[in-house]
């Protein structure tokens, strides 16, 4: 089934669970441990509608914390948001109680990504009718009251295709001057490629990008997954998944095309252990090293590349390390 796209999922009774570790703000408390001043007890869980699962977290510049997922509404999943006080309290001033659903098609809706923009706008991307024959990628914009905002795509969501088959949206930056970059995977009608968009901040594709606003990545050999995505200082756009078993890395400038720059065509991958490798999340140093963390095997893995694409040996001895946290995959 189309669960089956993201791995492993503990469903159990389908609630939103949020927990904030944070040191320092207890006086008693060490770091690391529950934050006692959320919630009494450091941990949340609320219940949207008939179940939903959180996939992705904020915190705006006032503290509160904003989740984004899906959530069962009469049948289909239908992306959700939930905000919170900063002290874990359901924020009453957003959509009804603190909770905002949308259904974009009547099939399942999934949110995975989110981001704020820079007026304090939410942003969330995932994936419409996901049950269906040809799923799209698909993006919503909130105002901060959790209203859909009209300036965007006149109605607040958007949902398009990048590749011939298939696309699932899985995380969204907001970028400073309102483009919206959303990255996924596209299916090409034989495997799954790196998908990733372009919205100017109307919500309409950007055409300067890629031609159409949208670009593909493969490598070629097998399927090429993309999770995580982060932008550099430059405005390339770097997305980061897996490839053939191994953490795969792309670079695009603003133009949409490849970076021949970054490991002489673009594209990188690093066989990181003798299990699969899949990188989930990108981020970038404060000198342009790009940090991949995601699992190898039944591991946390973590690798750290220069800007230019290579393995930085200067990190755990080789660019790249694992460990365990459990006695199970992790």
């Amino acid at each position: 089934g189309w669960f089956g796209m993201w791995g492993k999922r503990t469903l159990g009774t389908l609630t939103v669970v949020l927990a904030v570790l944070a040191a320092g703000l207890v006086a008693s408390a060490a770091p690391g441990d529950l934050d006692t001043s959320f919630s009494a007890d450091g941990v949340v869980t609320t219940s949207v509608e008939s179940g939903g699962l959180g996939q992705s977290v904020a915190v705006q510049s006032d503290g509160k914390v904003v989740v984004a997922g899906y959530a069962l509404v009469g049948g289909n999943y239908d992306v959700a948001v939930v905000r919170y006080t900063s002290s874990g309290a359901l924020d009453s001033t957003f959509g009804t109680g603190g909770i905002v659903t949308v259904d974009f098609s009547g099939g399942h809706d999934l949110g995975y990504g989110l981001d704020l923009d820079s007026s304090g706008r939410i942003v969330v991307a995932g994936v419409v009718d996901a049950s269906s024959a040809n799923s799209e990628f698909g993006v919503i914009r909130l105002s901060s009251s959790g209203a859909l905002d009209e300036t965007f795509s006149s109605d607040g969501k958007v949902a398009f295709g990048v590749g011939p088959g298939d696309d699932f949206g899985q995380s969204v930056i907001a970028a400073d001057n309102g483009d919206v970059y959303v990255a996924g995977y596209s299916n090409n009608a034989s495997d799954w490629d790196f998908g990733v968009a372009r919205l100017a901040t109307n919500g309409n594709l950007d055409t300067t990008f890629s031609s159409d606003g949208t670009a593909i990545v493969s490598w070629g050999l097998s399927n090429d997954y993309a999770y995580g995505m982060v932008l550099a200082s430059d405005g390339d756009v770097i997305l980061a998944g897996t490839s053939g078993g191994d953490f795969a890395v792309a670079r695009l400038p603003s133009s949409g095309v490849l970076d021949t720059a970054f490991s002489g065509d673009g594209r990188a991958t690093v066989d990181v252990g003798a299990g699969d490798d899949t990188a989930r999340a990108a981020a970038l140093a404060t000198d342009g090293d790009i940090i991949l963390a995601g699992f190898s095997g039944g591991d946390v893995a973590v690798v750290r590349l220069t800007s230019g694409g290579s393995l930085d040996a200067t990190f755990a001895g080789s660019g790249a390390t694992t460990f365990a946290v459990g006695a199970g995959n992790d």
